[in-house]
């Protein structure tokens, strides 16, 4: 019986490169999954934050600075508003008198406090409601009487603060004991500064030509305020109103997000670990499963003795139990044994 050795598999891959390429297919799924669900969840926040602005709403980042900030208590004094008809008309006919481009003058002051009680009569929240995001620098220099006693809101990065008691204001109907004048720019403005006057400063912000600082404020403009400055003349945006602090931009990636994105890596991580497992163990057991090639016709056989199996003439019939034809009857194996040997015999003697 002929034994024809058991030729191995074919493999496009050389031994344990398998395994490998599993592995490494699994981190570029998850990867791929991680890249994909932070690229979703940006593309929401912008959305959700996007819609929130149109609504009048401060930016996601923005409220979670403020709620993070210390509890402080705003004076808010009842009287008419800004959107009391009679309160616009009267408005109206003060303006007239106002002038851009020149300092603050008398007759500017009926028209400055009246926008100070606007202010006060409602918190920095409810003037944001209301209050126009898209008025930019260039807008109120260029046009500035068709913005008049509109309620604007700024994000401004502070470069200084200026304290004023109440005695140093001309009309303090009011009865403030500090107004406070703010110096900033927005990112709209180019280096060029606004004014802003506001009743009270929220925690954090500090009196001084050093006051650094990044601020919300609402109010009301009132005129492009004119003064000099290296011997030149020159002109800023005067508003009056309310700001609060807008705190450090932060990454928008909130916690919510990185739980969401913690378990999709936990998962992942788990799913290859899982596969990797599965694979050592199949290849333990296929491994295991290999024997060497049993020659099993000949370790099966029975044993025989052949001197016996000769001697009792057995060997005939184990190659065949029928008569040859071409022998007599009375021939048996062990009479051609015999006479083989009597031959034998008779020529050993003749020699």
């Amino acid at each position: 019986m002929s034994i024809s050795p058991r030729r191995p598999t074919p493999s496009l891959l050389p031994t344990g490169f398998g395994l490998r390429l599993l592995a490494m297919l699994g981190a570029l799924a998850l990867i791929g999954a991680t890249i994909h669900t932070l690229r979703s969840q940006h593309l929401a926040s912008l959305a959700a934050e996007k819609a929130a602005i149109e609504r009048g709403e401060a930016p996601f980042h923005e409220q979670r600075a403020a709620a993070e900030q210390p509890q402080w208590q705003e004076t808010v004094l009842p009287g008419p508003t800004s959107e009391d008809p009679v309160e616009r008309e009267e408005m109206q006919r003060l303006l007239t008198v106002v002038a851009d481009k020149t300092p603050i003058e008398a007759v500017d002051n009926p028209a400055y406090m009246r926008m100070m009680k606007w202010a006060m009569s409602r918190s920095t929240a409810e003037l944001e409601e209301r209050a126009d995001r898209d008025i930019t620098f260039s807008k109120l220099w260029m046009s500035p009487q068709l913005y008049r006693a509109d309620l604007l809101r700024l994000r401004l990065k502070i470069a200084r603060v200026i304290r004023y008691s109440g005695k140093e204001v001309t009309e303090n109907s009011l009865g403030l004991k500090e107004i406070y004048e703010v110096y900033g720019e927005t990112d709209d403005s180019g280096g060029n500064p606004y004014v802003v006057v506001v009743p009270e400063l929220p925690p954090g912000i500090n009196v001084g030509i050093e006051s650094k600082g990044d601020v919300v404020f609402v109010g009301y403009f009132l005129k492009i305020l004119g003064y000099q400055a290296f011997e030149k003349a020159r002109g800023a945006p005067l508003l009056i109103g309310r700001i609060r602090n807008a705190g450090a931009a932060k990454n928008r990636i909130g916690s919510s997000r990185m739980s969401g994105l913690d378990q999709l890596l936990l998962v992942g991580g788990a799913v290859i670990c899982a596969a990797l497992l599965a694979v050592s163990c199949y290849r333990m057991l296929r491994m295991s499963g290999r024997r060497p090639v049993r020659l099993s016709s000949l370790s099966e056989a029975p044993a025989v003795d052949v001197e016996s199996w000769l001697a009792q003439g057995d060997f005939a019939e184990a190659n065949s139990t029928e008569p040859h034809d071409d022998l007599p009857a009375s021939t048996t194996p062990n009479s051609l044994f015999e006479t083989a040997t009597d031959h034998r015999g008779s020529a050993g003697s003749g020699t």
